[in-house]
């Protein structure tokens, strides 16, 4: 009886092999795009922008203070790439209106089916002030008209990039799953399948002394509230990737490092003075 649940046991990994062998998560492209100001260091984010008002970085580190990617996998090599999964965590302060943006392209189980062969799916309810878009990168689909009856190109990283930009400064995100807004079609209405981005916007407004810090998590297990989630739609993979996001703020106390003794000199003197 032993011998035979050690062979069952073989046969089982031997026919599961494929499906636990390639369970891969590559982040292929992201951008961060601050107040119109987009961060990229690799894929299309960092030789094609559109506007010309992205900072392409050498390395990680030329990413601001404000980005801390700490717990978020990234690398400056995209040889190999990093699963891009984790938690990004933006600050942002001064008074006025302001758009903080993610953009990220995954690739699931590359090395067996490429990546045209994946969807998006939203799940909950979006809290107010927060966009989003899932969407073709903007290669072009690959000979899928949409239902315009033309060839198909997405628009997901153009409104990413040009998020937090003139004229209003806020996102560009279309709140749509594959929809091109330039020839106003969709991808497909029912299943629409073609190599998938994500991204996610946040747009809000501060005064004087507040500071508002952003939370990206990308993982692989669903989280609560709303999110977006990139899966690969082959029958022998659930591979799948879900982004969400929190926003919270927090009112800078006026503290004596704010303002220095000296400033009370002037005041001090008069006093004396009128004595």
């Amino acid at each position: 009886m032993k011998h035979l649940l050690t062979s069952l046991f073989a046969v089982y990994l031997l026919l599961n092999v494929n499906s636990i062998a390639h369970a891969e998560t590559e982040l292929y492209d992201w951008g961060i795009n601050i107040d119109g100001t987009s961060y990229c260091l690799q894929g299309t984010c960092d030789y094609d922008f559109f506007s010309g008002e992205g900072i392409q970085l050498t390395s990680l580190t030329d990413l601001p203070p404000s980005i801390d990617h700490s717990n978020f996998n990234l690398s400056d090599d995209v040889d190999p790439l990093e699963d891009g999964l984790g938690t990004l965590t933006i600050t942002v302060t001064g008074a006025g209106a302001h758009s903080v943006s993610v953009y990220l392209d995954y690739d699931l189980d590359y090395s067996i089916n490429g990546s045209l062969n994946e969807t998006g799916e939203t799940s909950g309810t979006p809290e107010t002030g927060l966009s989003w878009e899932i969407d073709e990168p903007g290669w072009g689909s690959t000979g899928t008209l949409g239902t315009g009856g033309v060839a198909y190109i997405g628009d997901i990283f153009s409104n990413f990039n040009d998020s937090g930009t003139l004229p209003s400064f806020v996102s560009r995100l279309d709140n749509k799953i594959f929809y091109d807004a330039f020839d106003g079609q969709y991808l497909d209405l029912i299943q629409p399948i073609e190599d998938t981005a994500l991204a996610q916007s946040w747009d809000f407004n501060l005064v004087d002394g507040e500071t508002v810090v952003i939370t990206f998590i990308a993982g692989s297990t669903n989280p609560a509230g709303f999110y977006l989630v990139q899966k690969d739609t082959d029958p022998d993979s659930n591979t799948e990737v879900y982004l969400s996001s929190s926003i919270s703020g927090v009112i800078i106390p006026i503290s004596k490092k704010s303002f220095p003794w000296t400033m009370f000199l002037p005041a001090i003197i008069n006093k004396a003075n009128v004595r």
